[in-house]
């Protein structure tokens, strides 16, 4: 960070537990350098309007840092907001420079998933094309641990932690009753199937967890899959699957667009599965 200069930092993508964390640091790491931390309300969206918080007045000690660093959520706020590509709508790039002139800012960190690091890259090429001094930063945060060069992210580990327990208790309460049944959770994770299978942590001395695991790296192969269960049911009564939201089938399509008109896509193009 560049001595003294103004630090921007936002929060951006779904919120988990370790969101905070990585904001409690940036705060921690601007005032070693004696440089003023600012906080984009809902990320760039708000940056984009000048909605900028003072950080360093909001947590002026290591006690208010400590709640924040145990605070779950996006303290910051968070937003879905795509930026266009510069040579279609070279504004939104205009408006955050401007900002970030106004309040001095040399360097801005965002702290997100994939779609978040999505941003700050269009951000840093923009920079260096207009020559700002600016540096443009990313900070991983995605529970789908699926970051290109990282070995893992804060985030998945608490989530993968959630759905372990989740498959755990799901295998407990459907064995209660005297019916076959097949239970399927559908976990997060679009093109990587970390979270899915994250799921094999359920399965302990005390608990079967899950009978299969649908990963978005493997095809999914239909009549194998029936059959798989099937056989599954003349031995026990109830199955578990835990399937990732990005499976495909062999063809390469996702398993969720067959949904149609009702699988509804979200700022950034992704497709999801409905109920």
């Amino acid at each position: 960070m560049p001595a003294n200069k103004t630090v921007v930092v936002g929060q951006s993508g779904g919120p988990t537990a370790a969101i905070n964390a990585s904001l409690t640091g940036t705060i921690e790491g601007a005032r070693v350098t004696g440089a003023p931390v600012l906080g984009m309300r809902h990320g760039v969206e708000g940056l984009l309007r000048n909605e900028l918080m003072d950080l360093g007045r909001t947590f002026p000690d290591e006690a208010s840092l400590d709640l924040l660093v145990h605070t779950p959520s996006s303290y910051l706020g968070s937003c879905r907001y795509k930026l266009p590509e510069p040579s279609v709508d070279e504004e939104p790039y205009r408006r955050i420079l401007e900002v970030l002139e106004e309040h001095g800012v040399g360097s801005m960190l965002y702290i997100g998933g994939n779609d978040s690091m999505d941003t700050i890259s269009k951000l840093s090429r923009y920079g260096a094309s207009v020559d700002s001094d600016v540096r443009f930063v990313g900070v991983p945060k995605t529970i789908d641990n699926d970051l290109v060069l990282t070995d893992h992210t804060p985030g998945y580990g608490s989530a993968a932690r959630f759905i372990a327990t989740c498959v755990r208790e799901l295998r407990r309460d459907s064995s209660v009753y005297d019916l076959r049944s097949v239970t399927v959770v559908e976990t997060m994770g679009r093109d990587a199937g970390w979270l899915a299978g994250s799921a094999c942590l359920a399965a302990d001395d005390a608990s079967q967890g899950a009978d299969l695991i649908l990963l978005p790296e493997v095809p999914l192969d239909e009549e194998r899959f029936v059959g798989r269960v099937s056989d599954l049911l003349e031995s026990r009564q109830t199955i578990l699957v835990v399937a990732s939201e990005g499976i495909r089938d062999r063809s390469g399509s996702l398993v969720c667009e067959r949904a149609g008109s009702a699988a509804a896509l979200d700022a950034f193009g992704h497709i999801g599965a409905t109920s």
